[in-house]
């Protein structure tokens, strides 16, 4: 057995802050199923708290993520949230739909506010399903704005096969087109595709197949910590954690974060899903019970596997025929971790 001591320093590459899954769109596909009617959200004092509890639990911890939901319903708590963590030293992120930038005056002023309090990264969604509720001109106009405030910015699109708004569409948008002709803009801008994963039988999924072939392990199941709208502290930060119960592993406002941070690395199976990803270990799974994968995407390959029934016996056995292996390689790997990055590098 490996002494538990070594993962006593593992620490969280970020923590992601979801306040609100409230959101001023309604997209069928919606991970939260998130709209405009739900009301739960942290309160203003709760919100600010647990970024002070982030910086004192986590010292190392590099960035903190803000999203929903949409985020930006949040307003001034937003803004003084995001001052907060440049006023402690922590790096911050926004996730929105940029449904507030629909004419150059809101997106200046939103732009503003989100500059003067210190954002450092700018992170846009869009897709078919968005832009049923948001049109492309507002977030290109609001990846222009935060460019031009000199903000990291990040704009992604839903992918699928079939799609009707591509990264091909969005380079025509002629906010898209003077980013691209500016050497400076271009510096600290990322256009990519997300694959795209369904959440409802009917959706007619015709992603890449090709992706589901690879075996990798996902840092993101201990690299990011997960707060939530109802204050309960989730593993990892993936589209299907709130389907699945455990990885909720703690309460922000009665439990010490390090200390439930840490107990996660007492979990077997997480430390596996850590080191060789979901889609090895639901292979293995599969060879004895005939599963078939439903989407590539690794976090729906993670909800399979932890839902899928009878599979339990199996699980058990092949985690203990692997035990010390994954104790031993997952210490290895926390060492590893904790070698000190000197290279500047974009939160990103």
């Amino acid at each position: 057995m490996i002494d538990s001591i070594i993962f006593d320093s593992a620490t969280p590459e970020c923590v992601t802050i979801i306040p609100t899954h409230r959101c001023n769109a309604a997209c069928k596909e919606c991970c939260f199923e998130s709209n405009p009617h739900i009301q739960q959200r942290m309160t203003r004092e709760q919100l600010l708290t647990a970024i002070r509890d982030i910086r004192e639990n986590f010292p190392d911890t590099k960035y903190v993520v803000l999203t929903g939901g949409e985020v930006t319903l949040l307003k001034q708590d937003l803004i003084e949230a995001i001052a907060l963590l440049t006023e402690l030293g922590l790096g911050s992120r926004i996730v929105t739909n940029g449904h507030w930038a629909r004419t150059e005056e809101s997106a200046i002023r939103w732009i503003d506010q989100l500059s003067a309090a210190g954002l450092n990264e700018l992170n846009l969604s869009t897709g078919d399903e968005h832009q049923a509720w948001v049109p492309f001109s507002s977030v290109a106009r609001a990846a222009w704005y935060g460019l031009d405030r000199g903000m990291v910015t990040v704009l992604v699109i839903e992918g699928q096969d079939n799609a009707g708004f591509t990264v091909d569409k969005a380079r025509e948008d002629e906010y898209i087109q003077k980013i691209v002709a500016d050497e400076e803009k271009m510096k600290k801008f990322i256009l990519m595709k997300n694959i795209w994963m369904p959440f409802h039988e009917d959706a007619n999924y015709t992603g890449d197949r090709k992706e589901i072939a690879r075996y990798e392990g996902c840092d993101n199941i201990f690299k990011n910590f997960v707060i939530n709208p109802y204050g309960q502290l989730v593993s990892c930060c993936g589209l299907t954690m709130e389907y699945i119960p455990e990885l909720k592993v703690g309460n922000a406002y009665t439990d010490s974060l390090k200390a439930v941070y840490r107990e996660q690395f007492d979990d077997l199976l997480k430390l596996w899903i850590w080191l060789d990803g979901t889609r090895y270990i639901f292979d293995k799974l599969a060879g004895v019970h005939g599963l078939k994968v439903i989407s590539p995407h690794p976090c729906s390959i993670c909800a399979q596997l932890y839902q899928a029934k009878g599979v339990g016996p199996t699980l058990e056995k092949l985690l203990r025929e692997n035990e010390e292996d994954i104790l031993f390689r997952a210490a290895v790997k926390t060492r590893i971790s904790r070698t000190p990055d000197t290279r500047l590098q974009p939160i990103i």
